[in-house]
């Protein structure tokens, strides 16, 4: 199977990002996703391109990390990582956005495995 060239569209609620979101949010989200009301206040979306097999396998090689690595700090198992590379999965939306933010933002690797 090879990995797809779609989009994925990440939803993020920015008052969710500042501290405990208003209960509202999610049944708003909820409705707008199902196309029964307009986008929520205080929401954005964002888009990012999943990566082929050979820009996950050249991701992490810029990144210094063998796969195990990748797949800690992605909260994935190594398998995952390595059928990426082979083409056999797609990267879901999530880890692809994990990789758009570790590559514009790298000190966030050594954090989340510090900690």
């Amino acid at each position: 199977m090879k990995a797809s060239k779609k989009k994925n569209d990440l939803k993020v609620s920015m008052r969710g990002l500042e501290g405990i979101a208003d209960p509202r949010d999610v049944k708003n989200w909820n409705d707008y996703a199902a196309g029964k009301t307009k986008k929520p206040k205080g929401f954005t979306t964002i888009t990012v391109e999943t990566p082929s097999a050979a820009q996950v396998k050249e991701f992490r090689k810029q990144m210094a990390m063998t796969q195990n690595l990748m797949a800690r700090a992605m909260n994935t198992s190594s398998r995952s990582v390595q059928q990426w590379e082979q083409g056999q999965r797609s990267v879901s939306g999530p880890a692809a956005m994990l990789m758009k933010i570790f590559g514009e933002h790298p000190e966030i690797i050594e954090k989340i495995m510090s900690a």
